[in-house]
Parts: structure tokens; sequence; C-alpha cells
């Protein structure tokens, strides 16, 4: 190590820090060990911050993400495999719901009596348990899927976000009224905020997230001009607000929302037809665009929540995630739809939902690491390593011990 350092004292730190900004995560959690400089260097939340800003100004090293009976990755530079996400997370049952994604982390919900939910960094392995608002619902019957939370970062006030809606059931199985929650990272609490606009909000599938907001359907009071429409939560305001629907749409039909390329989409299905459309711009019917329309006669009238994932690296296939189905992928100049063959995948029916996660440093506060299952018992916190009788001081996060140029 002390002739690395010397071979390496003559180049200068700039260099060095764009350099490793260009790594992937794996390798980056790795070279935290060559020396203390380069563990106080990849720690730092200046790095950490520029790592992201590189991969998201390059879309490189991001992949869709399953989940299904665990988590699984997929490569969108190559999709013809997928590999398992190591998933111990402290002990929680399997079968993990994907709430969200955004800059790395994954947003999952259990099924298990407290209503676990988990921020999680699937690339460096470090998660944070987030605590139901218990206290606020404690004697209250709920309705309680996935599409209850949504998931999302507050860039004016750098702040991981958590939106929790509750119905609560009426006589005739209908929310009655709504209560609607936020989690703060910042304040690691929740408060109540006013619920949505509406009677209820589908919860069947996850929100979209969008520049900073989350979008829901929503089903409307009796009496509307329209059935469905489309609600957004601003992760900044806190606030809910309705968006104008596609001209000449009918809000009758089944809809459901996505994410494209930093676009909010909507498919419709009409028939055995599945219309995408897409919203370039916002508070004005004209923004949204049609963007294909897609024959789905050959796998039957079920519809099952597809929703966008992705373009494919070439921009030629758009992928959909079709729920209970699979993966599917549409030829935009070919006009062909077609299931995506995953090797070594799992069959099973449970299949709940995909989304695209991007590596990055970024970590829940408070996180915790836990090792691959062979050493499961050693969890990393931010005061160091605990695991049976051994114990080490190791931050998680050290300032730097001189003032760095982050940019190009």
């Amino acid at each position: 190590m002390a002739g690395l350092a010397g071979a390496m004292a003559w180049i200068p730190m700039d260099l060095i820090v764009n350099v490793l900004a260009r790594m992937p995560v794996k390798s980056l959690m790795r070279f935290k060990c060559v020396s203390r400089s380069w563990y106080d260097l990849i720690s730092d939340r200046g790095f950490v911050q520029l790592h992201l800003k590189r991969s998201l100004e390059t879309e490189s090293r991001t992949s869709i993400v399953i989940g299904n009976q665990s988590l699984y990755s997929m490569d969108l530079e190559n999709i013809d495999s997928c590999t398992e996400i190591c998933n111990d997370l402290g002990g929680l049952m399997r079968y993990p719901s994907i709430v969200g994604s955004c800059n790395g982390l994954l947003c999952l919900a259990y099924n298990d009596p407290k209503r676990t939910l988990v921020l999680y960094n699937p690339y460096s392995r470090m998660y944070k348990k987030v605590p139901p608002p218990s206290n606020e619902l404690k004697g209250h019957s709920l309705i309680i899927q996935r599409g209850n939370f949504g998931f999302g970062y507050d860039s004016a006030h750098d702040d991981f976000k958590i939106v929790s809606i509750l119905q609560f059931p009426g006589m005739e199985g209908f929310g009655s009224r709504n209560a609607a929650y936020v989690y703060s990272t910042n304040n690691d609490s929740w408060e109540s905020i006013e619920p949505p606009p509406c009677l209820f909000l589908c919860h069947a599938t996850t929100p979209a997230l969008v520049n900073g907001v989350l979008y829901w359907i929503g089903v409307e009071y009796p009496g509307s001009d329209s059935y469905y429409s489309v609600v957004g939560f601003s992760l900044s305001d806190q606030s809910f607000a309705k968006v104008p629907h596609p001209q000449h749409y009918d809000t009758r039909k089944s809809l459901e929302l996505g994410e494209l390329s930093g676009c909010l989409s909507l498919q419709v299905k009409v028939g055995l037809v599945a219309h995408v459309w897409m919203m370039k711009g916002y508070g004005a019917e004209f923004s949204w665009l049609k963007l294909c329309s897609i024959s789905i006669a050959r796998f039957g009238n079920s519809w099952c929540s597809m929703k966008t994932v992705a373009y494919s690296r070439n921009g030629r296939e758009l992928f959909f995630w079709w729920r209970g189905k699979g993966l599917f992928s549409y030829d935009l100049e070919e006009k062909s739809f077609k299931e995506v063959e995953i090797p070594r995948f799992p069959t099973t029916p449970v299949l709940n939902d995909a989304m695209l996660c991007i590596e990055s440093l970024v970590q829940p506060r408070g996180g915790c690491f836990v090792t691959r299952k062979e050493d499961a018992t050693v969890v990393r916190t931010e005061n160091g390593i605990k695991g049976g009788d051994r114990r080490l001081e190791l931050p998680l996060e050290v300032s730097f011990t001189r003032q760095l140029k982050l940019e190009c």
C-alpha cells in the first residue's frame, strides 16, 4: 500500500477524482480499501454527487430492476441475462414490492405485520428500515397495496421523501376518505398532509416519478365529468394538483402511468389496442403527444397493468412491464410487439413490478450495510461495524482533508 501511495503521489488529485467518478460502484467500494485518503474521497458527499451527476448525464450503468421472489437486475445494454441482487435486508421476508426508484435508491415495501418500508441501494448494499406512520393508523382498518406509496427526491430541500396515501374503506368497500402522510429522510419522521383532490387513488400500480412530481391515477367523485384523472404530487411543495389529460381522450377507459426519458407517459387501453401518450410539457392539453398504438390481440383481453419502462440503448425499442406477464418490447420501426425472454429469471406468477435504477453511491441517512449470506451477521452502521465480538470504528462519511476541484 505504501508503494502504491508513493507511486501515485505525483498524480494530481483532480485527475484522480475525475477518473474515479467514471468507475462503477462495485469497483469504488473496493477502492475504499486502497488507502485512508481514497476512503475519505469516495465517501465524501461532493464526490458522491459528482459520480451521480455523471451517471445521469451519460445514462450509463442503468438497469431494469424487477421485483419477484427477490430483486433481479438486468442491464439495458445486455437484456439477455439478469442477476439476483442481494436481498438479505436484516432478516426481512422475500417478495418485496418496489415502491419507487430514484438516484440509485430503491424504496421497498414488505407485506409483514409491521408493513415495513426499506430504502435500499442495491449496488452498495446499504439499507434503512422506515416504520409506517403507525401512531396515526392504530385502530383503523386499511386497504394497503404498493400503490399506497410513492418515493422520490426533493431537490429544493435535498431530501428523499416517501408519500403514503391510505384509503379508509367505507360501508360499500370504497374509500370514504383518504389520509396522506410524507416521510422525510432529513427529519426521519412522518407528517400529515392534505389528501388528494379525488375520491381515491388507484393503488394497483405504483405512481410515476417525473421531475420531482409523483403521478397517480385518481378516481373521481360521482357526478364528475371524468371517471379517471391524473393527479400529481409535488415533493417540494407537498401539495396535490390535477393534470390535464389528452384532448378527446375517453376518461372511462383503463389507463396506466409511467416514466419515459424524463417525461410522463400514459397508456390507454381501448379494446385490444394500447395507446401510448407522452407529456412533453405541463399545464396544457396540447403538451400530450401520441407516441404509438400497439395491438395486444394475441395476448388476450387481460390488461394487468402495462406501463412503459425505458427505451433501448439504440432508441429503436420501447420496453414495457406487463404485470403478471413480464417484460415486453415494441419495435418502433417494425411496429412489432413481443415478450422478452430473460434467461435465468425464475418462472413464477409473482412478478410485481419493474423500474429503472441507476448505479450510485447515494446512501440512505442512518443506513446499515449487510454483507452477503455467509457474513449476514456483520452489519456496518454510521458508528462502525457490529457483528459478533468484533467491532471496527469505520465511519461511513468523512470530510475531505483538503479542498478538491470536482469539475472537469
